[in-house]
């Protein structure tokens, strides 16, 4: 009875390892047939994504926000600036120490950390490009090397959505 149970649980182990190594093979089978059909309609995706941009630029009226087809919808949004702060978080909390206490107080932690978010939300963005203080003060330090800007605008570009018939839309208002 034992030779024959100690057979079975010998069997039922190579058999465990052999499904274990067929579907780590088959894993890899589907992860390489992903990455392939992922890459091609990426592909295809973005190759769209460029024609119906130029149908965009050539064919949509300035104060249209939406152009409807018989597939679905082309919806244009504004561009923005955004404000990208500097990657020398020293320097920033520095400068805030000194510039607006307020800020400083506000947006660095006691580690310290800089709220980033919180931060760029508190800064003013200017059409030359120029991030301010709210009290109108550059967020530029000078240093031994030169003047370097802690914050400056980023014009983010206008784009479009496709928005294909029978696409959930819900909470998806134009910008």
């Amino acid at each position: 009875m034992a030779s024959g149970l100690v057979w079975l649980y010998g069997k039922f182990e190579r058999r465990l390892l052999e499904i274990k190594e067929q579907a780590r093979v088959q894993r890899q089978q589907i992860d390489q047939w992903e990455r392939g059909e992922v890459e091609r309609y990426e592909f295809r995706l973005q190759h769209l994504a460029m024609r119906l941009l130029v149908y965009v630029t050539d064919f949509f009226h300035p104060r249209e926000r939406t152009v409807r087809t018989s597939a679905g919808d082309l919806r244009r949004r504004k561009g923005r600036d955004q404000i990208v702060l500097s990657e020398d978080t020293e320097a920033i909390i520095e400068f805030l120490l000194v510039a607006d206490p307020v800020a400083y107080d506000l947006y660095v932690t006691l580690k310290p950390t800089l709220d980033k978010v919180g931060l760029k939300k508190y800064l003013k963005k200017m059409d030359s490009g120029e991030v301010l203080l709210p009290d109108g003060e550059m967020m530029v330090v000078i240093t031994e090397q030169g003047e370097t800007r802690l914050a400056t605008v980023d014009h983010l570009p206008e784009t479009f959505k496709v928005v294909p018939k029978g696409a959930a839309t819900q909470g998806d208002e134009d910008e």
